[in-house]
């Protein structure tokens, strides 16, 4: 499959018929696990995943700034990966990630590494109740009769509803 993918990538040019429409992504998701491939190199070189864009719309900005001194995240390739495609997104953001080519900063230059993954590891009520399935009529009316101190729980309910209610619109449509 990769001598393929390769033997395709070689040949298009812009007299290949797909050359206009094609954006190619290839996306690393760890460093090597070779042990010794990293044997001679120096303790001071930063090692990180291997990302690529080949074929990008006319107009995006890949400048030096923009393709090697950014801070991301894995989550951040989603809305970078539809930016290269040449699709507008509003804001550069889609759920968590941040298109690259844009000048938004990532939640990685925000916060740093740590303080990211020290964030993405708390525990979230809403998505442990939407994860579990939760019985919401049952978890209203128990909340009900709760004093008023539940009222953060409530606006939790409701969005657990909105999230199940537009599921299964979306499978209707399906």
């Amino acid at each position: 499959m990769f001598e393929q993918a390769g033997r395709c990538i070689c040949k298009m040019d812009s007299t290949t018929a797909i050359y206009e429409n094609t954006t190619i992504v290839i996306s690393g998701d760890h460093l090597t696990m070779d042990s010794d491939f990293c044997n001679d190199v120096s303790e001071d070189y930063e090692r990180s995943v291997y990302n690529v864009f080949i074929n990008l719309p006319e107009g995006l900005d890949t400048s030096f700034e923009k393709t090697h001194s950014r801070e991301f995240a894995t989550l951040d390739m989603f809305p970078t990966t539809l930016g290269a495609m040449g699709v507008t997104i509003e804001g550069d953001r889609l759920a968590l990630g941040v298109n690259l080519f844009s000048d938004e900063q990532t939640l990685t230059e925000q916060y740093g590494r740590k303080g990211l993954d020290k964030e993405l590891m708390k525990k979230s009520k809403f998505y442990d109740m939407l994860i579990n399935d939760v019985d919401i009529d049952a978890l209203q009316k128990s909340e009900r009769k709760r004093p008023k101190n539940s009222r953060r729980k409530m606006q939790i309910i409701r969005k657990i509803q909105i999230i199940k209610s537009n599921r299964r619109i979306s499978q209707m449509q399906v």
